[in-house]
């Protein structure tokens, strides 16, 4: 729906015969979006039980999520602004995993098990740096195009080994858990987006949001044990505008 109102701004702020307006030099906006790409976390590891290794593999989905957005930019030159905004989102994600138990009485004989993950923490922080052009239309719309570096900062909760119980002949086993570390990293990435604002108050004016943001990162947790991430994705949201 979001997505639908922005566009139809967009054909707004391209018809003719639009009157410019003066739009202050400095814009403070806060925004509630969400970030509406989801992807999934793989981890593929080994562990060494009864003298031999165990391979445990996991899938982390991380889905949609709220995103809190707040930031500010400066008119310098004509249409010409540079802004930064920073967004933030956390929350507890689920997940899957699926191992090998090695036997305790056989070699080469595993036991597979496998179990649910739940409440694996994720948290990540964006600082954007842009450059924008703004294009008023009429008296009231403005459209803005933005683009530029952002600044990540990821924690993430993953598993480091496996819980189970076995009883004799050990022929079974039961998973019961898994232990996680929370690991963080920083990365820098990009991003892209417009803007769009409609007045209503000389100072004040409701906006929409559309962002696309973007980095590759690895989360190491222990050796052999690397987690490949593409943090960001598409953010839409909608807030407030002030105007200097």
């Amino acid at each position: 729906m979001r997505a639908a109102v922005l566009a139809a701004l967009c054909l707004v702020a391209v018809a003719p015969g639009a009157r410019a307006q003066s739009t202050g030099r400095v814009r403070i906006s806060v925004n509630a979006a969400d970030q509406v790409t989801s992807r999934t976390l793989t981890q593929s590891f080994s562990v060494p039980i009864n003298v031999e290794a165990a391979p445990i593999s996991t899938s982390i989905d991380l889905a949609t999520a709220p995103v809190f957005d707040v930031g500010g930019s400066y008119r310098f030159l004509g249409r010409l602004a540079a802004g930064v905004s920073v967004s933030s989102l956390s929350r507890n994600v689920d997940g899957r995993l699926d191992g090998n138990i090695p036997h305790p009485l056989f070699f080469n004989l595993p036991r597979s098990i496998s179990g649910d993950l739940s409440s694996l923490r994720h948290e990540e922080t964006g600082v954007h740096v842009y450059a924008m052009y703004l294009v008023p239309v009429g008296t009231k719309l403005a459209i803005g195009g933005f683009a530029g570096p952002s600044h990540f900062s990821v924690k993430q909760a993953l598993v480091t080994d496996v819980g189970y119980t076995a009883s004799y002949p050990y022929d079974t086993a039961n998973f019961t858990g898994a232990p996680t570390q929370t690991v963080s990293t920083t990365v820098n990435g990009y991003n892209a987006g417009a803007d769009v604002s409609w007045r209503f108050s000389r100072a004040l004016a409701l906006g929409g949001l559309i962002r696309f943001t973007g980095a590759s990162t690895t989360l190491s947790v222990a050796k052999g044990n690397d987690v490949d991430d593409e943090i960001g994705g598409l953010q839409t949201g909608a807030g407030i505008r002030v105007l200097f």
